[in-house]
């Protein structure tokens, strides 16, 4: 009932109706699709300049997480399996203060997009998102801070790190690239009265895309 009162004095009885039949419509059906990207953590990590006032915390998952809650992308879901399975909450401070976070997972991993819950292959991490506050874009926080998160994955011996991103984020696919993701494939999903499906299942594409990798010799960067 809250909700039907804020729109009513925001927009009037249209704005009431256009809200509630684009509920009823999101029930019926739904879709999101998305770039898959892949980064190889063999390779060397690029470097961002910061200064002192800068910091990346990645061991403070609680303060991470309140700060998502008010600011962020905030699943419930995503972020019970995530604590379960000891997922990366970082944040990026600056001069002390919480500017940004990123969250990445590995083995058992909610998407939120997809709704339900996958096992990732070993040493493969997935990023959900990174976030930085808008009065602090463009700077190349958001790249510091993943790859701040990109190292600590590289220490633990993960082998590579994927990210999805739609087509219609290209700052984020930007701020990727800058550290070396690399498109793999375009995966769509599709929700039409509680039926779901996708294009192509994620970890099975993910598994093959990494087993060719496995047969390629590394090489020292």
């Amino acid at each position: 009932m809250y909700k039907i009162k804020r729109n009513y004095e925001e927009g009037g009885l249209l704005q009431v109706f256009e809200r509630a039949a684009k509920k009823a419509s999101y029930l019926l059906y739904h879709t999101n699709n998305a770039y898959w990207f892949r980064m190889d953590l063999n390779r060397g990590i690029r470097e961002f300049p910061t200064d002192v006032t800068i910091s990346i915390n990645l061991d403070s998952p609680t303060d991470t997480i309140e700060y998502i809650r008010k600011h962020g992308y905030y699943y419930p879901e995503e972020i019970n399996v995530g604590l379960g399975a000891g997922h990366i909450f970082a944040s990026l401070k600056l001069d002390g203060k919480t500017i940004g976070y990123n969250k990445t997972g590995f083995g058992k991993i909610y998407i939120a997009d997809f709704k339900r819950v996958y096992e990732f292959p070993p040493a493969v991490a997935f990023t959900y998102d990174t976030y930085i506050d808008r009065k602090f874009r463009n700077r190349n926080y958001g790249a510091l801070l993943l790859s701040g998160v990109c190292r600590l994955l590289k220490q633990k011996g993960f082998r590579s790190i994927w990210a999805h991103i739609p087509p219609w984020n290209t700052a984020s696919e930007a701020m990727h690239r800058k550290l070396g993701f690399e498109r793999q494939k375009r995966i769509s999903y599709y929700w039409v009265a509680g039926i779901a499906w996708t294009t192509d299942d994620p970890v099975r594409f993910i598994e093959l895309v990494e087993s060719r990798h496995r047969t390629v010799p590394m090489q020292e960067c």
